[in-house]
Parts: structure tokens; C-alpha cells; sequence
């Protein structure tokens, strides 16, 4: 950056004193930087059908404007983002909340925890940049208890039933 200075005056008596300029050059030293994070509520969940909300936090920790922001979410349907909006500039220093949501299905029991990989990108001073992040909403051991009990009380009732056939 350079700025150029002029100053003009007058001398005492009056007459026109000559136009000095001055200028004075900085170097910038541009960077840039992008983190992301996400949180998942609620962190646990029971039964099929709980919706599951992802918050996902983007920052721009460079000194240059991130431009063409761009948010992926894996597993969960992305909603919104304020204050800036995906394919928005997002500012030095500034930070855009995004949220994603899922609803558990009954193939999700079996699993133990549902991870969220997201993703954001966008480009500082014309070089791409992007970071990740992974959430994650595990299966209550109170879910796993009660599907064990049932299990073997089940096969308690098919024992006891072959018991009184013999």
C-alpha cells in the first residue's frame, strides 16, 4: 500500500510556498486461514425418529476476505448459515454459524454413534482453502440395555418352553 501526501500553504507575507509531496510505502503480508467446528444436540439419542441438529462454525482467521464460501455436510441436511451465507465473503476475523439436521431412522440403532463430517472452502486472495470438522451423536447405553434385557428374556422364554416340552 502506498499513500501519497501534498501539503500548499501560504508564507507570511502571503505568497504561495511550492507543493511538497511525500509518500510513504507498506508491505502487507496477506495470509489466510479458515477454521471450522461442529457440535451435535442432542449428544445422545434413544429411538428412531429424534432429530439430531448439527451447529457448524466457520471462521475466517486471515487477514484477507474468504470469498465463495462453500459448506458440505455428509450424513445431515444442511439449513442455513448467518451472518453470511454460503457462497457470501466472509471477512477477516468474522465467523457465519451455520446448522444441519437429521432425523435417526431405525437403521441407526444399530450403529453405536452417527458422525457429521462437514467441510467448508472458499478462496483467500485467489488461493482455495478449505478445513473439516466431525460431530458425532452416540446411542444411549440406556437404548443397548433395554435391547439386551429384551433379548434375554426372550431366550429365557424359548429355554423355559423347551424345558417343559422334554
Amino acid at each position: 500500500y502506498t499513500n501519497t501526501a501534498s501539503a500548499t500553504g501560504k508564507s507570511p507575507s502571503g505568497t504561495a510556498v511550492p507543493v511538497a509531496q511525500a509518500s510513504a510505502t507498506v508491505n502487507a503480508t496477506l495470509t489466510g486461514g479458515i477454521t471450522l467446528s461442529e457440535t451435535v444436540t442432542p449428544a445422545t439419542y434413544s429411538d428412531s425418529g429424534q432429530t439430531l441438529t448439527f451447529t457448524i462454525a466457520a471462521r475466517n482467521t486471515g487477514n484477507v476476505p474468504l470469498t465463495g464460501l462453500e459448506l458440505t455436510s455428509t450424513n445431515a441436511t444442511l439449513g442455513s448459515c448467518a451472518p453470511v451465507a454460503a457462497g457470501g465473503t466472509l471477512q477477516p476475523g468474522a465467523s457465519t454459524i451455520c446448522t444441519a439436521t437429521r432425523v435417526t431412522a431405525a437403521a441407526d440403532m444399530s450403529a453405536s454413534c452417527l458422525e457429521n463430517p462437514v467441510t467448508a472452502s472458499g478462496a483467500l486472495n485467489g488461493s482455495p482453502v478449505s478445513a473439516s470438522a466431525t460431530a458425532k451423536s452416540c446411542l444411549t447405553n440406556q437404548k443397548t440395555r433395554e435391547t439386551v434385557k429384551n433379548f434375554i428374556s426372550r431366550r429365557v422364554d424359548i429355554l423355559a418352553s423347551n424345558d417343559a416340552d422334554n
